[in-house]
Formats: C-alpha cells, sequence, structure tokens
C-alpha cells in the first residue's frame, strides 16, 4: 500500500502598493515598476523570510503575500497568517526611481539628507492612500533620513506597520486570530507640467 500525503501551501496577499503618476497612464508610456524599484531593507528581508512573506512589482502594483491557512467561525470562511506577525514589527521597504522618473515628476529636493516618508500610521485617510495628501506627494512627506533611522539611501522610505494604522481599513490584521485584511495602499506621484 502506498501512502500519499497531499499538501498545499497557501498565499494571499498582505498588502499592496498602487503607485499612480499621471505622466505615466498614457498607453504605450513606460510602466512605473519599470521607473521605480522597491526593495526591503536587512531587517525586513529577514522578517519576510521568519514569517513566510513574499513581494512582486509589476506595472504599477506592489503587491506583498503571505503563507496564510484558511479559518472558519459564525461569519464564515476566511484566511489567516501561517506565522503571525507580532503586533510592534514594521516592514520597512526603500523606494528608488529613474532619471527618466524623476524628471517628470514634481519633486521637492528639500535639504539634502531627506527622503520621502510613507506609512500606514500617519497617513490622509481617504482611499487608503499613505502619503499625507491625498492629491499628491508633496514636501510634507519629507523627513531627514536621520529621524528614519535608515541604513540605504532611498527616494522614499516606506514603512507598513502590523498595528496601530490612522484607522481600521489600513490594519493588516483584524482580531487575535491574525485574519487578513488584505489593504490596497495608495501614493500618487504629480506630473511636471511642461
Amino acid at each position: 500500500m502506498k501512502l500519499v500525503v497531499t499538501t498545499s501551501l497557501l498565499y494571499e496577499e498582505l498588502f499592496s502598493i498602487v503607485f499612480s503618476h499621471d505622466s505615466f497612464n498614457v498607453i504605450r508610456e513606460s510602466r512605473l515598476s519599470d521607473e521605480l524599484s522597491i526593495i526591503p531593507d536587512k531587517n525586513t528581508e529577514k522578517l519576510f523570510s521568519k514569517h513566510c512573506i513574499g513581494f512582486s512589482f509589476s506595472d504599477n502594483k506592489f503587491i506583498c503575500y503571505i503563507q496564510c491557512k484558511k479559518q472558519t467561525d459564525a461569519g464564515g470562511e476566511f484566511k489567516t497568517a501561517f506565522i503571525l506577525p507580532a503586533s510592534n514589527l514594521k516592514f520597512r521597504l526603500l523606494l528608488n526611481a529613474s532619471s527618466n522618473f524623476m524628471k517628470r515628476t514634481v519633486n521637492d529636493p528639500g535639504s539634502t539628507g531627506n527622503a520621502y516618508y510613507f506609512n500606514n500610521r500617519q497617513n490622509a485617510g481617504v482611499l487608503r492612500h499613505i502619503s499625507n495628501d491625498h492629491t499628491g506627494v508633496k514636501s510634507a512627506d519629507k523627513k531627514p533620513i536621520s529621524d528614519l533611522d535608515s541604513n540605504a539611501i532611498a527616494l522614499s522610505v516606506i514603512d507598513i506597520f502590523c498595528n496601530n494604522a490612522f484607522n481600521n481599513q489600513y490594519e493588516l490584521f483584524t482580531g487575535t486570530n491574525g485574519r487578513l485584511n488584505s489593504p490596497p495602499y495608495r501614493i500618487h506621484f504629480k506630473a511636471v507640467i511642461n
């Protein structure tokens, strides 16, 4: 008799970030994933590995996905993280842009040593934008890199916290069981008008 064991790994979206830019929404223009690069910092790389988290970036959408399991309660079936991250954790992503992107984008360089800072705790609170203003990235989004304790120079630092979001729509998880909310965050860059 042959024993067959079947297992299946289930991955679900943990969160996504949709980037928009008026100069890059024309047909046949380059995709924003060609103009932007997003990588986790070293600590987040370790957290991703420990919690079975992966990511991809295509067209204008960065997706972070996590291994999960199905559960059921009185409300029906839902998905929870297979390995639930501690509530005090944050995931830090470093965003850089091509020179083509920069010359077509309204950019307030501020002083040297600043970076744009986006997060799901302090945000516009509208349509899940994680910048200070849902109409577009502005100088109010700049922070000194030294304040961000960033170990890499980047155009932008994006922190996604596991708890204490601006409102419930920005939370990664609901309840003590780690129910996935899969929030679709947004960042809009303004185009330079010629």
